[in-house]
């Protein structure tokens, strides 16, 4: 019984060390939502991390800040607005990211 306990904790910690030497950084991405034509905020738009289903809301003036890794696919949406694609480059050199 104890025999089958102990290897079960060692097969349970061996799976917790192997997801902790994942190669994703994880940064601080942020920025502003901006129209392309007067460069004005877009309140409250949404930006969606595509490959983790993740979504995050720009403030009223277009501000957003969140935890992405690096070369995750944003789509960004508002309403009245033509979306937009954009890919975190890889190999950034630094946990923070604007745009």
């Amino acid at each position: 019984m104890i025999k089958k306990f102990l290897t079960s904790v060692f097969v349970i910690c061996s799976f917790v060390a192997v997801s902790q030497t994942d190669t994703e950084v994880l940064i601080q991405f942020s920025g502003y939502a901006l129209t392309a034509d007067s460069l004005m905020g877009v309140p409250f738009a949404h930006i969606t991390i595509l490959n983790r289903g993740r979504v995050a809301t720009a403030g009223p003036d277009g501000f957003f800040s969140f935890a992405a890794h690096e070369g995750d696919t944003l789509y960004f949406t508002c309403v009245g607005y033509k979306p937009s694609v954009y890919i975190i480059p890889t190999k950034l050199g630094s946990d923070k990211y604007s745009v």
